[in-house]
């Protein structure tokens, strides 16, 4: 027998008591679409879940090679100050041995020419007389200067006392392997002095290798006489 149906609470318990009725009902009312939503969504469900336990692969990998970069950088850190502290230290003694490799050219330079000084005082067409000490030099310069620069004078690195025919002339002259303004300058300055201190000529010399640019105009017009000494420094092989 069919029960009657009147109201929307009989279509309801109809529904309830026929499944097959139910799901022709749902046919009729929802899409294709909307009837295949429940497995398309279990289906995107499925994938995201393989999806996050990709990207959770990759983070774990990501993870481990940051691991290894950090370690990277901080061994590369350790290195590059290692590598500083060896920059420094080598940019010192080389520093170090360029310091005493130009005292070494110095005191070459400074013995070669004092054992010059006769002939030196003969390139000059002068006679050689003597080499003055420091004694010499302190003696003749007396009390007259200023301490600094008495020290400077006595401490002059040749003073040859020559005579020119009959007169008394003397050489003030500064050496160095590479003579620059400062050794002009002491150059001129002790010729001065002595000129002052003895009523003599006295004349300014450098003894040198090479000089700098800016003194080269003062040699070449005679202003100061320049002694040239050879460069024996060992050849780089």
């Amino acid at each position: 027998m069919t029960t009657p149906i009147n109201t929307f609470q009989d279509i309801l318990d109809a529904l309830e008591r026929d499944p097959a009725l139910r799901d022709a009902l749902r046919r009729h009312i929802l899409s294709e679409e909307l009837l295949q939503l429940p497995a398309a969504f279990a289906a995107f469900v499925e994938a995201q879940r393989n999806f996050n336990e990709r990207v959770d692969a990759f983070i774990e990998t990501q993870t481990r090679w940051n691991e290894r970069v950090d370690t990277f950088i901080e061994t590369q850190t350790r290195w590059n100050q290692e590598q500083t502290r060896w920059n420094v230290n080598t940019e010192a003694r080389m520093g170090r041995m360029e310091s005493d490799m130009s005292s070494l050219k110095g005191y070459y330079a400074r013995s070669h020419t004092i054992q010059d000084a006769p002939g030196i005082a003969a390139d000059m067409g002068l006679e050689y007389v003597r080499t003055l000490t420091n004694d010499d030099l302190r003696r003749m310069a007396g009390n007259s200067l200023p301490r600094d620069t008495a020290r400077s004078f006595r401490n002059a690195d040749l003073v040859i006392e020559a005579t020119d025919g009959d007169e008394t002339r003397y050489i003030a002259m500064e050496i160095s392997f590479t003579a620059d303004r400062r050794e002009v300058d002491r150059a001129l300055r002790n010729a001065n002095l002595i000129s002052l201190f003895t009523g003599k000529t006295a004349l300014p010399a450098v003894a040198s290798v090479r000089n700098d640019h800016d003194i080269q105009a003062d040699l070449d017009a005679g202003i100061v006489y320049w002694h040239p000494l050879e460069d024996r420094t060992p050849a780089v092989s």
